[in-house]
Formats: structure tokens, sequence, C-alpha cells
């Protein structure tokens, strides 16, 4: 196997690519992962996430593209020479492994078949696992919790093709695309539009630099907070926008409310402390969240 010079990874890919005829299951796809890393491959269905693990592992053929890992370019050798274990949703290692053996673990939502709490508790197992070993592991998922509760670095992917690369908290407060802020946590959108450095959405105009023409305008619902009252004035730093309650849910540990406001309907979230008062459908009330919880990305073509 030849030695090829790779970036800072243990494991790095190269322009992996897996076409089928036209279609591009997964493009151009460059990454390094350090070793002992816990990498989250995060995406919907169809994102190339499962492919690019399967290229991984030897089992489906790049297209073009080098897979290395310590330096060896093993792009075209058999899985049974990678020396990696494959969990995939039925929780069967390579009958040819042996933990010991293990460089790299690969994972295929290994946990879509158990139910919330055993999930839970299996996320911590395969953590406290692969940090003991010192493995390092590509975890394929869903699953916005599972990515950013257990793995150090999460790839979201998106049409075949990388999104973003960070820390969960780098990719969950500071993401680089609308995608990415949509698909990690929960979002409120709101079309708006720039110029001059802000953008005016639903009556009230927000920081928008950079930005000329049609935006979308986006804030976490747990970071809005919901008052009673119409015109309740913002805080400096702060948004405002009066509105009426359409919907009120309780959730347990979560009360959500929906607001129709400026035009556009908006979720909140707050955590319960016991003896809350739900407010009605009907409620006049005032949605407010700071400036720098805003994201404003050019709005979709």
């Amino acid at each position: 196997m030849a030695r090829l010079q790779q970036g800072e990874g243990f494991l790095s890919l190269r322009g992996l690519t897996r076409r089928y005829g036209t279609f591009a299951a997964v493009d151009d796809l460059n990454l390094d992962v350090a070793k002992g890393d816990l990498v989250a491959f995060l995406g919907p269905s169809g994102c190339g996430k499962t492919t690019s693990l399967r290229m991984i592992a030897g089992l489906v053929p790049s297209t073009s593209g080098h897979i290395v890992v310590n330096g060896r370019d093993l792009t075209d050798v058999p899985p049974y020479h990678r020396d990696m274990g494959l969990v995939f949703q039925s929780y069967a290692l390579f009958p040819h492994m042996d933990i010991a053996r293990n460089v790299i673990l690969l994972l295929d939502e290994p946990l879509s078949n158990l139910d919330a709490q055993l999930r839970d508790e299996m996320r911590n197992e395969i953590r406290d696992i692969q940090k003991r070993l010192g493995i390092t592991a590509i975890f394929v998922t869903h699953d916005q919790m599972e990515a950013l509760t257990i793995c150090d670095k999460v790839v979201v992917m998106n049409q075949g093709r990388l999104e973003q690369v960070g820390t969960p908290h780098d990719v969950y407060e500071h993401p680089k695309t609308a995608f990415v802020a949509g698909f990690v946590g929960r979002i409120n959108r709101m079309a708006g539009q720039a110029a001059d450095g802000a953008a005016q959405v639903a009556g009230i105009r927000v920081a928008a630099a950079g930005f000329t023409g049609p935006v979308e305008v986006m804030v976490r619902p747990h970071r809005m907070m919901l008052t009673p009252g119409h015109g309740v004035a913002a805080e400096d730093g702060h948004h405002a926008l009066s509105g009426t309650v359409a919907r009120a849910t309780f959730a347990g540990d979560i009360l959500e409310y929906e607001v129709d406001a400026g035009g556009v309907r908006l979720t909140t979230e707050a955590a319960t402390r016991g003896g809350e008062v739900v407010l009605a459908p009907g409620t006049p009330v005032t949605v407010s969240w700071r400036a720098q919880d805003t994201y404003v990305y050019a709005a979709a073509s």
C-alpha cells in the first residue's frame, strides 16, 4: 500500500466521490479526522452519509478520490484488510475482526431501533468505551441529539456535499448555512429584504451586513422570550414583536407557544419550573430576543 501525504487527520478523505450515472451520492468530500476522535456524519436521508461510511469501509467503491488512514492509501484495499470494525443497525461487528484490531470503528445508525431511554443509555456507553479504548470512530446518524451529545466533531452533509464541519458547539451556535441552522436544532424562519447593512423583517429592522436583496432571518425558539401584553419595550440589544398566542403546548419540561406576530408564526420554548400559568390562545404577547441570537442568510433562489 502506498503512503500518501495527508493533512492533520489520522483518517483523511480526499475528494471522495461516488456517482451513479449522473447522480452524485457523495460529491468531492474532503475531511480530516484526528486519532481517537468520535465524529458524527449528520444529515437527512439521502444526504450521502451512509454511502461515505461504506466507502470508508470498502463496501462501496469510490468513483474518485482517496481514503487515507495513518498515511496509507486504503482506497483499493478490500474491506477485510482495512482493520476497521463496522456496526450496522443490526449491531453486528465484522466477523473477521476483534475489538483489539479495530483502528477505526464505523457505526451506521446503531441506535435507531432502540426506545428513547435505552438510546440515551447506549449513547453514553458507546462514548465511554470509545474514549477508554482511544478508537477513532465515525458515527452515522440523522439524530441531532446523538451527534451533539457524544461526538467530538460533527460533519453536516446535504445532497452529497459537506455543509459544515466543527465541534457540536460551533455547528449549533455558528451555523454557516441556512441548511445547517435549520437542520441542527429547531429554528424560526422569517423572510426579509436587506439593504444598507440591515434587513426589514416582520416590521422590524435587524442587522444584515453584507447582504442585499431577499434574505432569510432565523432565531431559535428557546432563545425567544414571551411576555404577556402588546408593545412591551425591548431591552437594549434586543428585538421585539407584538403578537397573539395561536397555540400553547405543555410538554412536561418544556412550555411551547406558537405566536402570530408581524405576519409570521413564531415558536417560543421555555423550561418549566412548576406553577406556570399557560396562556390561552388569543392572548396578546410580546416576543423578544437578543440581537446576537439572530442568523441572517441569503434567501434560496
